[in-house]
């Protein structure tokens, strides 16, 4: 019984979401699945989300996740005006999670999967490949979030980040502006990544990170 209320009570903000940011032929399949325990902040009129091979809830916002992670009490999913989301195929974000795109664009790969409480910010843009797994905790942002000065000059505040197709980011990880991972690789439990990494097959960890071990393979 409990499980099917739940079901009903993620209808109304299901239903509102698809018909705010989708045209109605495609809104009708319902692609995106947001429980009530979602916060949303939405553009008034722009429709600004793309989704590769729409199909009925391929997309889902606060399911799953590790039952030993105590979610947030409220996602979100917040985008500006001037924000592009894109999904390439199917993704999961478990509960407490926040996804923000004030502006730039976020790509998302095929079969992403973001465990409880991640946070990713976007500004400029991120760019994730398929098959990436997100830990509990993550939090990953393309800015600096404010303004910051060096000698009365303005830094660089916004810089990309691309991260390639089946990436491990496990539990508690730090992810700052720029940085490239390559594919197949894994970002050890509490790292603070703030670099690019080309090598594709690595084990990266540590603060601030750095390739601990070369010939890494995993499986989702």
């Amino acid at each position: 019984m409990k499980f099917k209320v739940k079901y009903i009570l993620d209808f109304p903000k299901t239903i509102y979401f698809n018909f705010k940011m989708f045209p109605f032929k495609e809104a009708i399949r319902f692609p995106v699945y947001v429980s009530h325990n979602y916060k949303l902040d939405l553009p008034k009129h722009t429709k600004n989300i793309s989704i590769d091979n729409l199909k009925t809830f391929c997309i889902r916002f606060g399911n799953g996740g590790s039952m030993d992670i105590i979610p947030n009490q409220y996602g979100l999913i917040q985008l500006g005006t001037e924000a592009k989301l894109h999904f390439y195929g199917d993704a999961q974000f478990a509960a407490g999670c926040s996804l923000r795109v004030d502006c730039g664009k976020m790509e998302l790969g095929n079969n992403f999967s973001a465990n409880r409480n991640c946070n990713i910010t976007c500004t400029k843009g991120i760019k994730i490949g398929d098959n990436c797994l997100l830990g509990g905790g993550i939090s990953l942002r393309d800015n600096d979030g404010h303004k910051l000065y060096i000698h009365e000059t303005q830094k660089t505040g916004q810089k990309e980040i691309v991260i390639g197709k089946q990436v491990w980011i496990c539990s508690e990880v730090k992810i700052l502006k720029g940085v490239v991972i390559s594919d197949y690789s894994v970002i050890a439990m509490g790292s603070l990544v703030t670099r690019k990494f080309f090598e594709t097959n690595v084990l990266i960890g540590g603060t601030p990170a750095k390739v601990i071990e070369h010939g890494i393979w995993w499986e989702k």
